[in-house]
């Protein structure tokens, strides 16, 4: 047999009866090229009324796909929109996240540079938000212990004491 007419066959052929037409066709289709081994497990039967008409049919099944189709789009469009959003506020977190002790350095740098002179530094808020146990330690890490280091002999105690000049005479010993 040949695949191809078997296909025209199956898709020309009706069966009419006074009040319906009814058509069949092999489930899996028929294959595009011969095959000896070819079967089809099913034959679909379609009966359709005749003062229906096929037009209404076909306007129904019309709907639905497009029906399916809107709430698909719609479904991935708001999906896609969610998944950006997280991303967004993933990205933002994180940045707050890695950013945060560059703004405390930059405050308390800031509040140094605006005491200068001052006797006392008691204004100056040197305390700084421990950070997550699970923080990762990083160049930005060092870098905040070292400025913290530096910034605790900027606090006002224990700072140095004027000397007192003494005149020493020394002997020249190169003349």
């Amino acid at each position: 047999w040949d695949p191809k007419e078997a296909r025209r066959l199956y898709e020309k052929t009706l069966f009419e009866s006074e009040e319906k037409i009814i058509s069949a066709y092999p489930i899996p289709s028929i294959p595009e090229e011969y095959d000896p081994n070819y079967y089809p497990e099913f034959i679909a039967v379609l009966s359709l009324a005749k003062d229906q008409g096929l037009a209404p049919q076909v306007d129904a099944v019309n709907e639905e796909v497009d029906e399916s189709v809107r709430n698909l789009v719609i479904f991935t469009l708001v999906l896609g929109l969610v998944g950006l959003a997280i991303v967004f506020v993933l990205i933002f977190g994180v940045a707050s996240w890695l950013t945060d002790p560059l703004k405390w350095m930059n405050d308390v740098g800031d509040q140094v540079v605006g005491k200068f002179g001052e006797e006392l530094d008691s204004g100056i808020d040197y305390e700084r938000k421990t950070a997550l146990p699970c923080s990762p330690k990083t160049e930005l890490s060092s870098l905040v212990a070292e400025f913290t280091k530096m910034i605790s002999r900027f606090s006002g105690d224990g700072t140095a004491e004027r000397v007192q000049v003494k005149e020493v005479e020394c002997r020249n010993m190169f003349n």
